[in-house]
């Protein structure tokens, strides 16, 4: 018989974790726009609008154009969310070691409507048995209500479910409601924290 507190699934945040991104492109961009110092980021992750772009009120377009509005550097934002990122090859073959091993592992992301196709550039399309996206379900982490769709989805208990994030308001979102939850610092870390 299964004990009921078996982990059964590892969940991954996106960015941080899994996707990465150099933030001296950022800076370039932002150099050669001549826009002041963060004021990309500023914009998009500012309390309301990044809110609106991650949980699906407005398109990825749409935000590249309102941060372009708010900066006046239409062009630094379109270039600087143009910018894919890279990908850990480490925290790749964690994933494909997890599922081999008969885990299920999903990823959790506040991410875009173009989540998708970023997945697809990245040949991630297929890496995850499960994508669970913010912008489609319409909540944010740290919102306690999108774990429990992540629950209630892969018919959990939450001991049953580990989670990593980079952000540390996100695993103390997922620890409150007694999710195995881990902040990420390292593919090596969270490797020995999963053994």
């Amino acid at each position: 018989m299964n004990d009921s507190s078996t982990l059964r699934a590892v969940v991954f945040d996106f960015d941080g974790v899994i996707r990465h991104f150099d933030q001296t492109v950022r800076a370039d961009i932002e150099r050669r726009h001549g826009v002041g110092g963060d004021a990309l980021r500023a914009a998009a992750f500012g309390p309301d609008l990044g809110r609106r772009a991650v949980t699906g009120q407005i398109t990825r377009a749409r935000w590249i154009e309102l941060i372009g509005e708010a900066t006046g550097a239409p062009e630094a934002a379109a270039e600087w969310l143009g910018y894919g990122g890279y990908v850990d090859p480490d925290m790749v073959r964690l994933i494909s070691e997890l599922r081999n091993a008969g885990l299920t592992v999903a990823l959790l992301t506040n991410g875009t409507d173009t989540i998708p196709s970023e997945l697809a550039e990245h040949d991630l399309g297929d890496a995850f048995d499960h994508i669970f996206n913010s912008a489609d379900i319409g909540l944010a982490k740290p919102d306690p209500a999108i774990y429990h769709h992540v629950l209630s989805v892969l018919d959990l208990r939450p001991v049953q479910m580990f989670f990593t994030d980079d952000r540390e308001d996100n695993v103390t979102a997922a620890l409150a409601i007694g999710i195995r939850a881990h902040l990420f610092e390292s593919g090596a870390a969270l490797r020995e924290v999963l053994r």
